[in-house]
């Protein structure tokens, strides 16, 4: 037992992250969306970027410290890209 998890430690360091994030990209929904983008630092402190809709425009609020960091993150969100609504950083490294 105690090789085992010897074992499954060594491939975990040796992988990194990269074992627990996507391999595939996500799919585009749509092939043409009409994206606004804004630099501000007038977001929650635990936000770096947003996105939403309104009136069939996707809108992007991006903070101006960490640009263009999350810019692809929050563009996947355009053309209809989802995680689960809890925050994350994927497509969105900021260190």
């Amino acid at each position: 037992m105690y090789k085992f998890l010897r074992t499954c430690l060594v491939i975990l360091t040796l992988q990194g992250c990269a074992v627990f994030t996507e391999t595939t990209p996500p799919q585009p929904k749509w092939g043409q969306v009409t994206v606004h983008i804004s630099l501000t630092e007038d977001l929650p402190f635990y936000v770096n970027g947003r996105a939403g809709f309104k009136d069939g425009e996707c809108y992007v609020e991006l903070r101006k410290s960490i640009f263009p960091t999350c810019l692809p993150h929050e563009l996947l969100h355009c053309f209809g890209w989802q995680h689960n609504q809890e925050p994350n950083q994927q497509y969105c490294r900021v260190e």
